[in-house]
């Protein structure tokens, strides 16, 4: 199933026990004097030390054998630090970074022996930035001070 025909289920009512806690962490953090990581440190290990322990069980075969509970592990904890870290009700905020997902726009060219290249002297970190000639023309870079060299060898477009 593709990523377009998945459907968004809510991760946790937004009324949950997990909900609140990581509103309160995000509180916590917020309130605290300095951007000091020792109050998040704090109140994960917290969390891992009231919920982990139930998310795993032993089994009494002759063997050592532990079974994960998976799904008890997203609910209270997995759930709790993507709730956290992304400020708001997960599949919310998961579709809002998505739409901020701007990836950069490569034709995927490969150079072929002889075919020219087009470098930005005034974007270009150094000379292993090129574009190809359909990309330059494109570009905000046909404006600035450019290169345009021969390829002397086969290499595929990196963006800069």
């Amino acid at each position: 199933m593709s990523d377009e025909e998945m459907e968004v289920v809510p991760f946790m009512a937004a009324d949950s026990r997990e909900a609140c806690l990581a509103k309160e962490w995000l509180r916590t953090v917020n309130q605290a004097t300095t951007n000091d990581p020792d109050v998040f440190k704090k109140l994960f290990f917290q969390l891992l030390s009231d919920k982990v322990f139930p998310c795993f069980e032993v089994t009494n075969a002759q063997t050592l054998k532990v079974n994960v509970k998976e799904e008890l592990c997203q609910e209270t904890i997995l759930n709790v630090l993507e709730y956290f870290l992304l400020g708001e009700e997960p599949s919310t905020g998961l579709e809002k970074l998505q739409s901020l997902n701007k990836p950069p726009q490569l034709c995927g060219k490969m150079f072929k022996y002889g075919d020219p290249t087009f470098s930005c002297r005034d974007c270009g970190y150094d000379g292993t930035c090129v574009l190809c000639i359909d990309c330059f023309q494109k570009s905000i870079h046909k404006d600035h001070q450019y290169k345009v060299s021969e390829t002397n060898l086969y290499i595929l477009i990196i963006p800069y």
